[in-house]
């Protein structure tokens, strides 16, 4: 990023530099091959399967509790907006009368 840049952070870049140096110089070293690791993990991966499963039936159970979670929050807000226009109507009327 441009130092000259207003977004420009300093404890960002010294944090993501060796990070990045590091990322960079593994991409060119070409230590990683994609199909020598699939052969490696094909039989890790289906004793993993059954456990990844099992995670995601929990996950989704947490997931259920946290979107019901947010329509409750919603549908409260959505009261609250309500009373908050009917409340605002009234007084409008109310003032209206007064003058």
């Amino acid at each position: 990023m441009d130092k000259d840049c207003a977004l420009y952070d300093r404890k960002a870049e010294k944090t993501m530099r060796p990070l990045l140096d590091e990322f960079v110089g593994w991409l060119s070293s070409g230590e990683y091959d994609d199909e020598e690791a699939y052969g490696e993990e094909e039989g890790e991966t289906e004793a993993a399967d059954g456990e990844e499963e099992k995670k995601e039936l929990v996950e989704t159970e947490d997931q259920k509790k946290q979107r019901m979670l947010i329509e409750a929050q919603k549908r409260a807000q959505d009261e609250l907006a309500v009373q908050a226009k009917a409340a605002a109507t009234l007084k409008k009327e109310q003032d209206e009368k007064k003058a």
